[in-house]
């Protein structure tokens, strides 16, 4: 899988009386958000500055941090989704899939000709939050 390393997606909470293949599927699907889980404090941190920083610099950094949120919950609610399509018989819309992959997956949906959402609201949140704050810290760099 695209760049997973040892025994990565591990820690999800298997179901009892899994096939191996169905765990194995469900375990990769799982490696974005223990990848994310693992920088769980990072992150919570980073979350609770969004009201100063909204507070000292305006709203289109609530804005921003709000769009790395929703990125972030879309990697979850893709990773939970495609775990509970596995097995499913029932569930066979590849276009939906494929949508779900690509939330999961940096490179994937550029590399199949479409575009990127995940990559496209994080890009666009960071560039927001650069202009905001690259005066001010140039100034205290000084």
């Amino acid at each position: 899988m695209s760049g997973s390393f040892g025994k990565e997606g591990t820690t999800r909470k298997a179901e009892s009386e899994e096939p191996e293949g169905a765990k194995e599927t469900k375990d990769m699907y799982f490696i974005p958000v223990e990848r994310l889980q693992r920088h769980g404090e990072f992150f919570a941190g980073f979350f609770a500055k969004q009201f100063t920083a909204t507070a000292q610099f305006g709203p289109v950094v609530k804005e921003s941090f709000e769009t790395l949120a929703k990125a972030l919950n879309e990697v979850y609610l893709s990773s939970s989704l495609l775990i509970s399509m596995v097995g499913q018989p029932s569930i066979n819309d590849y276009k939906v899939k494929d949508s779900l992959l690509d939330d999961l997956w940096r490179g994937r949906a550029e590399a199949l000709g479409r575009e990127d959402k995940i990559e496209l609201q994080i890009e666009s949140a960071i560039s927001n939050l650069e202009i905001i704050f690259r005066p001010v810290l140039e100034k205290v760099s000084c």
